[in-house]
């Protein structure tokens, strides 16, 4: 009878026990990255940002385990990592996938696992990309070229007097092809002229063919609609070739670390839209960029904010919903208002992009610089 008695008593804490450590478990969020493959140099720099949110948080006492794994980019590894996050009830949600095909992909499975996720580097096009409108479980911190591409080629035409444009894309890449139809729509309706458009495949290393047709079409501006793995090598070879247009662009220009892959002075007069410059005098952005500078020992790129801003506002929602419950976590992300980002004051309104303010960055001597 004693044994017995102190079985059940030793059976009583091992259950309070655990239920005492799931109440005060620090939150867990999966992360999704693309930290190899094409996409690399932002991954790498999604990563860089979700290191410096998590320590940030722990400083100000509110701590969060992340998991974090590789989907190289491949759009069945990232359903495959999703998946295995939502069958893990301690994982509360996603952060990532880094590429639109892979949130694309992820994003169509999210409400049969009943987990939202929070992409840190997807910026296509969702309607071109997938189709259809975001469904209630998916998100983005990212700046989206969707509400950029308009403002970087409005710019272009009354600024610079762009009238005539060229472009190369990457067909065997879904943000390239979904944000290459958006270029080819804003273009028609601002009246700018598209004289040339060819395209490439990643990875390739020669594209004289394609160059050669471009010069030939005699453009007052290129847009390099590619990764930034391959955006520098295009220009650098664009200029050998003697194009002289000024580069237009958007995520190929937006992982400085890439830019040395062309000669000095190269990218010098690229446009870039973003919504996020690390010269912002807002405080957080400040604080970001110092803090970033003195981690790593560079300046903070756009991919890293992206995933910073994503982590804590993931933290934030947890937060706000008072509950573990992944559909109220949803909810909390939803509603989330007025959230003072690195990328702006964001509010959700219960849709998958925040509201951000546009910017246009003119690239001079290996830095952005704001275009007034």
């Amino acid at each position: 009878m004693k044994k017995k008695i102190l079985f059940l008593v030793a059976a009583f804490i091992a259950v309070f026990s655990g239920c005492h450590t799931e109440q005060n478990e620090l939150p867990r969020f999966g992360a999704i990255l693309s930290l190899t493959g094409a996409a690399a140099p932002y991954g790498q720099d999604n990563l860089k940002g979700l290191q410096l949110a998590q320590e940030n948080l722990r400083t100000e006492g509110y701590a969060v385990d992340l998991r974090i794994q590789d989907s190289a980019g491949d759009p069945a590894q990232a359903v495959s990592l999703a998946r295995h996050f939502a069958g893990d009830t301690s994982i509360l949600a996603i952060l990532g996938p880094t590429r639109t095909g892979e949130a694309v992909a992820v994003a169509k499975l999210l409400p049969e696992l009943n987990i939202a996720s929070m992409s840190v580097g997807s910026t296509g096009d969702w309607k071109n990309a997938a189709g259809e409108d975001f469904n209630k479980w998916m998100f983005r911190s990212t700046r989206v070229d969707t509400y950029l591409v308009r403002p970087l080629l409005t710019m272009a035409r009354d600024r610079f007097g762009v009238k005539r444009v060229a472009a190369i894309y990457t067909a065997n890449d879904d943000w390239a092809v979904s944000v290459m139809r958006l270029y080819e729509t804003v273009l028609t309706q601002l009246g700018i002229q598209l004289v040339a458009k060819e395209s490439q495949m990643s990875g390739d290393t020669d594209r004289s063919p394609q160059l050669i047709k471009i010069k030939a079409a005699n453009p007052d501006a290129f847009i390099v609609n590619t990764l930034s793995s391959d955006a520098p090598t295009i220009a650098d070879q664009a200029r050998r070739l003697g194009i002289r247009a000024r580069f237009l662009g958007t995520a190929g220009f937006s992982s400085p670390n890439t830019w040395s892959l062309a000669k000095p002075g190269t990218l010098d007069g690229t446009l870039v839209a973003e919504n996020y410059y690390s010269t912002s005098p807002r405080p957080i952005v400040k604080a970001f960029t110092e803090q970033y500078k003195a981690k790593f020992g560079a300046e903070a790129p756009p991919y890293a904010a992206y995933a910073y801003d994503g982590l804590r506002i993931l933290a934030r929602a947890v937060r706000n919903a008072g509950s573990r419950d992944r559909g109220a976590i949803r909810d909390a992300i939803g509603s989330l208002t007025h959230f003072d980002g690195v990328l702006g004051d964001l509010t959700y309104h219960y849709k998958g992009d925040a509201e951000k303010l546009p910017v246009i960055l003119e690239i001079h001597g290996g830095k952005y610089a704001l275009v007034q």
